[in-house]
């Protein structure tokens, strides 16, 4: 029986693995840092779920939304990892386009621009989904279970290398756009949202920093 071709929308982890690690440039760095977020996400739902899970939780209603809301966010890394193999297929296919003309030339210059700045929106989509569920861990860290909290700390890095990983591939795409507007508008989202993302790890990073404090065991192992 013959095996049928797995696409970036059915293959296991072990596919994407393989394909990652092969001389194809797809998938690439900002697929891998688009699914580096979900993994910190899931991480933060786990932790809500392992504490709402408790008899008599009085946080058990807030961290319940929490999960909720972060598992929309890992749905949307997921597909957000997909797309970023396709937006550089789509540049490929203007890379090809014929430029034997003068009318040719043009169409496949524009083509190509069109294509690198989806390519740019492609990772800072991801990336500003990473920061949304950065932005929801202080509450994890504040009401979290402490069993859990080196959890929560994984997480945290995780989504900071999503971010990073993410906000590299926007870069390179930008440095390529020649339109000057497009190119400013960009970078200025980049911008604020790395400042975004830096004050959530510090609220986080207190948050667990103090529940440390009262539960001395957790700093054991940081």
């Amino acid at each position: 029986m013959e095996t049928q071709p797995t696409t970036p929308d059915t293959r296991t982890l072990d596919e994407y693995l393989r394909a990652l690690r092969s001389v194809q440039p797809t998938p690439g760095g900002g697929s891998a840092a688009a699914y580096c977020g979900a993994l910190g996400a899931s991480l933060g739902a786990m932790v809500c779920r392992l504490t709402s899970s408790k008899p008599s939780n009085d946080e058990s209603t807030s961290l319940t939304e929490v999960a909720g809301t972060i598992d929309v966010i890992v749905d949307r890394l997921s597909q957000a990892a997909r797309d970023d193999e396709r937006c550089f297929a789509n540049y490929q296919v203007a890379t090809r386009l014929p430029k034997a003309t003068d009318d040719e030339k043009r169409d496949r210059k524009v083509a190509r621009q069109e294509a690198l700045r989806l390519a740019a929106e492609a990772p800072l989509g991801a990336a500003e989904l990473a920061l949304k569920a950065l932005q929801a861990l202080p509450e994890v860290a504040r009401l979290g279970t402490h069993h859990a909290l080196s959890d929560v700390d994984a997480a945290r890095v995780l989504l900071q290398a999503s971010i990073d990983g993410s906000l590299i591939n926007v870069q390179v795409n930008v440095d390529m756009v020649t339109d000057e507007a497009a190119a400013t508008a960009l970078s200025i989202r980049m911008s604020e949202l790395r400042q975004s993302a830096r004050d959530a790890d510090r609220d986080i990073q207190a948050a667990l920093a103090q529940r440390g404090d009262e539960h001395p065991s957790i700093n054991d192992c940081r």
